[in-house]
């Protein structure tokens, strides 16, 4: 079956742009799942730190000596919730000179603040500045000018970190004869692979999800748009709105994919043109109503004399064409037939009859080869000797003595493009 260039791009760029538009969709909506999945686990991320410095702060205020407290928080820290997630990577607190007083990594115990700026889990810019801002806390009495920091809290957590710090400070006060304020910074090392994994899940999930919805949805308006809209923009394009036959470029398009066929299977066709005669004479003395009226009769008279498999088209004007599928000897009773037609078909307007007649140029396949810029150019030449030699007649391209002057039909089609 034969299509239209236009048709074939018109369903091409609908898939092009029903396409992208799903891709955008699907990364909009990744993207959409993404961010909700990390400021979710920025969420996780403080509730679990949260957890782990109340029951840090409950060691602390245990009525205990350090090796109790100690052995304590490895005790807290072996639980078998942390044994199978693993989100606690370690736990240190601080007390006011910077030294650690309990740590879950006995190594970690009793080191100064020196020493823990030279592992690598606290060397980060963010961790230190909190770090000094619990120790500038501490000396806030002999510095009452000192600028306010931020201490507790812990940096925004993005998928691609492992690993992730969190920071609480905890005050305890001992009431007695002489009432003390203790202060301790809670540093907390928290393992975000399950988190990041969590967030990789609900991210594909989502785009997979959206990629569902947003295909049945690009499917539906697809159908629709096939089904509905675009049968009638095709028709308004590819036809000529007075005689609803094909319009140039329509026809070019198809006899070009109907000449390559014929060619691999070497089967004749016929191009011809048809021009009405004296037409600019019928629309000075009846009007262009009159004109129209009669260009109208004419498509009918081709529409109803021709096969299905031939091809007519209005070309512009007055000018008509036709694509038959047979050799010329046919081709030429059918032309001779048409003619005939036109001549003796009554056409009244405003009560007088419109005398038609019409003059054909014709080029076979069988005598002039199956390129369309040639028979084309071929019987638009012969069309010119019809109306030099009387008009009302039919003339032959039967000779390939020089190919005719004139612009070949892919040449205007790159110029109006």
């Amino acid at each position: 079956m034969l299509r239209s260039a236009l048709a074939e791009e018109v369903n091409k760029r609908l898939l092009l742009l029903v396409g992208a538009v799903g891709l955008i969709g699907s990364v909009l909506t990744g993207v959409a799942g993404g961010s909700l999945a990390v400021l979710q686990a920025n969420r996780d991320v403080a509730t679990q730190a949260d957890q782990i410095s109340q029951s840090v702060s409950t060691i602390l205020q245990l009525e205990a000596t350090l090796p109790e407290r100690q052995a304590a928080l490895q005790l807290y820290r072996n639980q078998p919730l942390f044994r199978q997630s693993d989100v606690l990577n370690a736990v240190l607190v601080l007390d006011a000179s910077g030294r650690t007083i309990l740590s879950s990594r006995q190594a970690l115990l009793n080191r100064s603040i020196q020493d823990l700026r030279r592992i690598s889990m606290f060397r980060e810019a963010d961790t230190q500045r909190r770090i000094d801002c619990f120790l500038a806390r501490n000396s806030s009495a002999a510095s009452p000018t000192s600028k306010p920091c931020e201490l507790e809290g812990h940096p925004f957590h993005w998928p691609w970190e492992t690993t992730q710090m969190a920071f609480r400070e905890v005050q305890l006060f001992q009431f007695g004869i002489d009432p003390k304020r203790s202060r301790y910074l809670i540093l907390i090392s928290l393992g975000t692979q399950s988190t990041n994994s969590g967030v990789l899940h609900l991210v594909l999930l989502m785009v997979i999800s959206s990629a569902l919805i947003l295909g049945l949805m690009l499917w539906s308006l697809t159908w629709a748009l096939r089904r509905q809209l675009l049968p009638g923009l095709q028709q308004l394009a590819e036809t000529d709105g007075l005689t609803a036959l094909a319009n140039r470029r329509n026809f070019m398009d198809l006899s070009q994919q109907a000449l390559l066929q014929a060619e691999v299977s070497q089967t004749s066709h016929v191009l011809a043109i048809i021009d009405i005669d004296h037409f600019k004479r019928i629309n000075d003395q009846h009007g262009h109503l009159a004109g129209d009226a009669v260009l109208r009769q004419l498509a009918d008279i081709l529409r109803d004399g021709l096969r299905d498999s031939d091809l007519v088209a209005r070309l512009g004007g007055e000018e008509f064409a036709l694509l038959l599928r047979c050799n010329a000897v046919m081709a030429d009773e059918v032309l001779e037939r048409l003619r005939d037609s036109v001549e003796f078909s009554e056409c009244f307007w405003d009560d007088t009859l419109i005398p038609v007649t019409i003059s054909l140029g014709a080029a076979a396949t069988e005598h002039l080869g199956f390129d369309l810029d040639y028979l084309y150019a071929a019987a638009d030449a012969s069309l010119y000797r019809a109306k030099s030699e009387g008009r009302n007649c039919i003339r032959w391209a039967t000779a390939r003595e020089h190919d005719p002057e004139r612009d070949s039909w892919t040449t205007r089609l790159a110029i109006q493009a």
